[in-house]
């Protein structure tokens, strides 16, 4: 399937613009936005080795990772502040995982329940995030987030049946595991779906990886924007020849 292979060339090549690309280390702004994207690039690669390897039940779970850091990604690219968001969310995580450590016997948090300053690390931490709800930075649930990016439509469509196959919901495990016969089924591991299956995920995440390279080099004011560029007219016409076959 021909956007298989472009995937997995573009994949290349962004990582190759990347490799040429100058930002400050030290601007949180920078560093969180060309790390988002690196993890754009990454993922890409990752649903590219599945396809190619037997391994595409992980594809789908692993796109909707993808479109939750495409959707972070976004945010910050059209509002630097959105960086604060990022860190109350962070905060509310970490206060979780701390409380947990103090409150309970969890053998998985002992490292942490031996803190001697763990009661002072949940209060700065307690601190720090009420600093910011003041300022009008609450935690964001994935609905919100997904509407600050005007892709309220994808929430409650695509992102849906991702959230299926991630959480092995029912309608995910009869696609994955049976074969469905005149009144009976037979169960199958490894089913391995035809290519043409995952052609939507393998063209959004295509879509989306070429439309946030765009977006990081002009960011960034890269000297590479006009090359990045040339990334979405290769797509379309990927895109107009199986277009055409529908």
């Amino acid at each position: 399937m021909e956007i298989q292979e472009y995937l997995g060339e573009l994949h290349d090549r962004c990582l190759a613009l990347l490799s040429g690309l100058k930002f400050d280390k030290h601007h949180a702004l920078h560093f969180t936005l060309v790390s988002l994207y690196s993890s754009l690039v990454e993922l890409v690669g990752c649903i590219f080795i599945l396809m190619n390897n037997n391994g595409k039940l992980g594809v789908r779970p692993l796109f909707r990772t993808f479109l939750e850091a495409y959707i972070e990604f976004q945010n910050l690219a059209q509002d630097p502040k959105y960086g604060y968001f990022i860190e109350a969310n962070d905060l509310k995580e970490w206060l979780k995982v701390l409380n947990a450590a103090r409150d309970t016997k969890n053998p998985y948090l002992a490292d942490i329940s031996a803190l001697p300053n763990l009661d002072s690390i949940i209060a700065d931490a307690e601190k720090e995030l009420q600093d910011l709800k003041r300022k009008g930075y609450e935690p964001l649930d994935i609905y919100s987030k997904f509407k600050r990016a005007n892709m309220v439509e994808e929430y409650r469509s695509l992102y849906n049946f991702l959230c299926t196959e991630t959480h092995s919901n029912k309608r995910a495990l009869i696609d994955r595991h049976a074969e469905i016969g005149a009144d009976d089924y037979e169960l199958v591991v490894y089913k391995n779906p035809p290519d043409e299956n995952f052609l939507p995920v393998l063209d959004s995440a295509a879509g989306l990886l070429v439309s946030a390279t765009i977006r990081l080099h002009e960011v960034l004011e890269s000297s590479a924007v006009a090359e990045a560029k040339l990334l979405y007219d290769s797509l379309q016409g990927v895109r107009s020849r199986y277009d055409n076959r529908t």
